[in-house]
């Protein structure tokens, strides 16, 4: 198991990524591979960072685990440190998810989430999914006490290829600010299971 760290002032990929004084500037370290993550790791975000996310130059934070994790043991994306939320930003381009989390049980809580415009799938500030041989299965998620606003699609999207029953898993959004800045909105509307 691994923790990783990130911080978008005074981080640097050729770092470790794996202490506070090794994080990396970007999400583009981050393993995109299969069966990566596993329940119990934390991506920690530090407070006061802004990430501009293009999709190309500026990847977007994906968590993609094994068929892992439990009620009790998510991969969890935190911030730490002082100062602001973190914020992923979109920076208005079209279909792109900036919280992606695939075949793990994850825990999301504290971030600012902002500005993804739909341009024909109507992409999710946050998405979890299951994937390949894990379509139908189920996972805890946890989903709360983040700003999600600005986003054109759904605020939050879950259940993609997810069963619908819960079976004692802990599935649970809560106390996110959801809105448009020109409504200053919160709205549980925004929300998709």
């Amino acid at each position: 198991m691994a923790d990783y760290y990130i911080d978008s002032v005074n981080g640097d990929d050729a770092a470790a990524g794996t202490s506070r004084s090794t994080a990396w500037r970007t999400f583009n370290n981050i393993p995109l591979t299969a069966d990566t993550f596993v329940g119990g790791e934390n991506v920690y975000l530090a407070r006061g960072s802004h990430w501009i996310i293009d999709g190309s130059t500026n990847l977007p934070l994906w968590i993609v685990g094994g068929n892992s994790g439990s009620l009790t043991n998510h991969v969890r994306i935190t911030p730490y440190g002082s100062g602001a939320r973190p914020i992923i930003d979109g920076n208005d381009n079209p279909d792109i998810y900036l919280v992606y989390c695939e075949n793990v049980a994850f825990w999301c809580e504290g971030i600012d989430i902002r500005n993804v415009t739909a341009a024909g799938v109507l992409a999710p500030g946050i998405l979890f999914a299951a994937t390949g041989a894990n379509v139908g299965k189920e996972y805890s998620y946890v989903i709360r006490n983040n700003d999600i606003h600005d986003i054109t699609g759904d605020a939050v999207k879950v259940g993609v290829n997810c069963t619908a029953t819960t079976n004692g898993n802990r599935r649970e959004i809560a106390w996110n600010n959801v809105y448009r800045s020109e409504e200053r909105r919160v709205g549980k509307e925004c929300l998709r299971l």
